[in-house]
């Protein structure tokens, strides 16, 4: 009985540890989720308006034209993998709660 009590005490704070984990998690997605919207992705939209701009009018070269994109699309991508990891970590964190 005194080892299955303490291999329970044991496995609760596994739990209480593993909650505490991924209620961490959960705040670290959203602050990287409210980075994003609230600064990564508008100047990703003003560096794809900006080089389509420049490159209407012969300002870059093909080159930079291709890398602005890529940076934007970058950021988009990060976006897209941070609301990902957010969901994911929400569920376990729903499923361990």
């Amino acid at each position: 009985a005194y080892i299955a009590r303490t291999e329970a005490d044991a496995n609760m704070r596994e739990l209480r540890n593993k909650v505490t984990e991924l209620r961490s998690n959960v705040n670290r997605c959203l602050e990287s989720i409210r980075y994003y919207t609230t600064s990564a992705l508008p100047e990703a939209d003003t560096l794809m308006k900006t080089a389509n701009l420049r490159f209407g009018e012969n300002d870059i070269d093909v080159t930079q034209y291709v890398q602005s994109l890529n940076a934007a699309r970058e950021i988009k991508k990060g976006y897209i993998d941070m609301v990902y990891q957010y969901n994911v970590t929400v569920l376990e964190y729903e499923l361990y709660k």
